[in-house]
């Protein structure tokens, strides 16, 4: 018998994998697909491919105001696939080559439950029972798709197709403003296409603040909002695909050739036949407690399986700390502070609370911004829109950090650290950062909480 089996090989389950090993504990990791979950093959990595690539040709049309003179500049998308594919794939190398080098025995296939210690594993050369002491589920998510009337046309695609598309559609509607949807709307505006997005939200979770800001950043580039209803049909059409949705003014329509589904993601659990192991599960995903056991004990779940907050980094504490409790640690997985970052473009990145959640829980606070446009080290990389708002107690404790603009995924480690360890404004604003550099930007803002930022009026 194992110590342990993880079903799933992405950001959970390899992570666990290559944690169990390092402390000792005989460990079997099960996957269907190739390691590294949707995360690295259909996911964060292959859409953060793209999106360089998108960035590189929208900042080559203003090349000339950095002094610097070249001819046409052309896209050629298949180089853009290219180079997409072999970032994912030497990616995925090294993880398959680590969990190697390691000694994580890997089984290649489908788990099902037999019981709350055994599991069946379907594999090319047919059904394998594996048994161990604890078993972690980390099988993810999978995209959520609601029945619209059309979806089977074709040309209405989901995020895996569009990651393998072979052109640049002339005109896309992306169905969906969540963070799968703005990434996409961004990196396709930059390539040209004619962009359109509806939802009945736009990024909801994020500060209120950020999500109007960024709103018009985007409408600035070109893309095209139809927010605040529901998309209702898809017909076939000469011209292309009509996507009938609700509008302001009742039911409305646009004719585009490609419609990218991005409505959201859900626990994927399909085929583990969870009830035989006794773990109870919902909509909403698998139930776990305070150390993520799951109803039946010994069997754990981490990551987009159990819901929450679906976030690569956050699968992969959660599946650290399960392999830590069965190593023998005490005490309950600990949430201080999760950072969330959306690579639009431009990007943003938060963490703590925001500004409507405060105000709800009714605490007193302060609220500061500082403009990218102040920051010296902006105006030289001529990234200058946005700005990063910090809301504090009004003793000063750091209850929140909302940064929209270039290098925001960067800068929210910082403001991660200090929430986590209940740091002040002045705190982080006596530590000294070193100029010319956009960290200064939330160094200023924190100032400006207590009225004291430099450069700023």
């Amino acid at each position: 018998m194992e110590d342990l089996i993880i079903i799933g090989g992405g950001p959970a389950g390899y992570a666990a994998a290559l944690r169990a090993t390092q402390l000792g504990l005989s460990t079997i990791l099960v996957e269907k697909d190739r390691a590294g979950g949707t995360c690295l093959n259909r996911g964060c990595i292959p859409t953060k491919a793209l999106i360089k690539s998108a960035l590189l040709y929208e900042q080559m049309a203003d090349l000339a105001s950095y002094g610097i003179t070249t001819g046409d500049v052309t896209l050629d998308f298949s180089v853009v696939q290219e180079r997409k594919a072999q970032v994912t794939e030497n990616l995925v190398k090294g993880i398959e080559t680590l969990l190697e080098k390691r000694g994580v025995t890997v089984v290649k296939g489908t788990a099902t439950f037999l019981d709350s210690q055994r599991v069946e594993v379907m594999t090319q050369e047919g059904a394998e029972v594996l048994e161990a002491k604890n078993i972690m589920i980390a099988t993810g998510s999978k995209p959520f798709d609601p029945p619209i009337p059309g979806m089977e046309l074709p040309g209405v695609i989901g995020s895996d197709e569009i990651l393998n598309i072979d052109h640049v559609p002339k005109r896309l509607f992306v169905s969906g403003a969540s963070v799968i949807g703005l990434e996409f709307a961004s990196i396709f505006r930059a390539f040209g296409s004619e962009v359109h997005v509806s939802g009945r939200t736009f990024l909801k979770r994020e500060d209120g603040e950020i999500q109007r800001r960024l709103q018009n950043l985007l409408k600035r580039k070109g893309i095209k909002f139809h927010l605040g209803g529901r998309l209702q049909r898809i017909e076939k059409r000469e011209d292309g695909l009509e996507v009938y949705f609700e509008g302001k003014k009742g039911e409305e329509s646009v004719i585009v050739d490609t419609v990218l589904m991005s409505a959201g993601r859900v626990a994927n659990f399909d085929g583990l036949d969870l009830k035989a192991a006794g773990v109870e599960f919902d909509n909403q995903g698998i139930r776990v407690n305070e150390f993520l056991e799951t109803s039946a004990p010994g069997v754990y779940a981490a990551g987009d399986v159990i819901g929450g907050e679906m976030l690569a980094h956050v699968a992969t504490h959660e599946a650290l700390y399960i392999v830590s409790r069965i190593a023998g640690a005490e005490g309950p997985i600990e949430y201080r502070a999760i950072p969330a970052c959306s690579f639009t473009i431009p990007e943003l990145a938060s963490v703590g609370m925001t500004e409507e959640e405060v105000k709800a829980e009714g605490l007193p606070y302060k609220s500061a911004k500082f403009p990218f446009i102040a920051a010296s080290k902006a105006q030289c990389d001529g990234v200058t829109d946005g700005f990063v708002k910090v809301l504090t107690s009004e003793e000063g404790k750091i209850l929140g950090v909302h940064i929209l603009g270039a290098g925001a995924s960067e800068l929210i480690s910082e403001a991660t650290l200090a929430i986590a360890h209940d740091m002040s404004a002045e705190d982080l604003f006596n530590t000294i950062h070193a100029h010319p550099t956009l960290p200064e930007a939330l160094s200023e803002a924190t100032m400006a909480t207590q009225g004291l930022a430099i450069h700023q009026l």
